[in-house]
């Protein structure tokens, strides 16, 4: 599996979201996550800044959020992401619940890709 083998969304809607990741998250989601088993159910890559994470069975893209580059108020670069686009072509994708998706989104980053705690990356927790 590799990414030009990927399907981009192509019904995408906008759920707001506040996420803030660290330098150290930021060189994880550089790396992305490339599934080793059927599984591990997603690929996820950082291309030019957006977080992209399609499901490794059918290579549909599920999510995509963009990283906007801050300093936090002790001077420290960190990541933002206040928008998650999510798919709502139901013949690619069939939730239509903003929660969950902001929940599942979160979980798959936090867990599989920057290995930290959901409340470590959740803004305002």
């Amino acid at each position: 599996m590799n990414k030009e083998d990927m399907i981009p969304m192509d019904n995408p809607f906008s759920i707001p979201i506040q996420l803030r990741f660290t330098q150290e998250h930021y060189e994880k989601l550089l790396k992305g996550f490339i599934p080793e088993m059927m599984e591990d159910k997603w690929f996820i890559c950082l291309d030019d800044n957006t977080i992209h994470c399609y499901r490794s069975w059918t290579g549909f893209e599920n999510y995509r959020a963009k990283l906007i580059n801050e300093i936090d108020s002790n001077g420290v670069c960190t990541y933002a992401v206040k928008e998650l686009i999510a798919e709502r072509n139901a013949e690619k994708y069939t939730n239509t619940d903003d929660q969950r998706d902001i929940d599942l989104f979160t979980k798959v980053i936090a867990y599989f890709v920057v290995e930290a705690n959901i409340e470590d990356i959740k803004e305002g927790v």
